[in-house]
């Protein structure tokens, strides 16, 4: 294993973080040989965390789409929540929000605590979209793109609503 830090704002940084969809600091990379993610997270909680993350994470070092296939095979809950981290870190909040729901049923005695993650996701999705809608001139200019964007979250709140009330 070769660990190593970039600033993604620097020298080879912006072209990385565009090529492995960085969304916001720190992101945690594990790559294979062939530069395949294995896994990824964002955020960091502590040594004690930060191991146990990456513990898990060296278990299983197969590519994200080996295990997407096993997934859609034989769903498992530490496959879930592999692939959780992996599509929230990269900003793909409704697949994993999918994935949480999923989570649930496969654990039952995790109910509230799964809840709690799919609405802490929730909440700093909203957040960001509308840091992104306040601080864009261009949706200041775009009131047609600001309105698609107040629509699309919208949807999205009645979905994870919709959700959460199934459950």
């Amino acid at each position: 294993m070769v660990i190593f830090k970039v600033d993604c704002e620097k020298g080879t940084g912006p072209e990385l973080s565009k090529r492995f969809a960085v969304k916001g600091y720190p992101t945690f990379l594990l790559l294979n040989a062939d530069l395949e993610p294995t896994n990824r997270w964002w955020g960091y909680e502590g040594k004690a965390d930060f191991s146990e993350k990456l513990s898990n994470e060296m278990a299983d070092s197969t590519s994200i789409k080996d295990k997407q296939a096993r997934y859609k095979k034989t769903p498992t809950l530490t496959l879930a929540q592999s692939l959780i981290s992996f599509h929230e870190s990269r900003g793909e909040t409704m697949s994993a929000l999918s994935l949480i729901k999923d989570s649930i049923g496969m654990a039952p005695d995790k109910k509230s605590e799964l809840r709690l993650q799919m609405l802490e996701m929730q909440s700093c999705y909203i957040y960001l979209c509308t840091e992104t809608e306040m601080h864009c001139p261009l949706l200041i200019h775009c009131p047609l793109l600001v309105q698609k964007i107040h629509k699309k979250l919208l949807l999205e709140r009645c979905l994870i609503l919709n959700i959460l009330d199934s459950q």
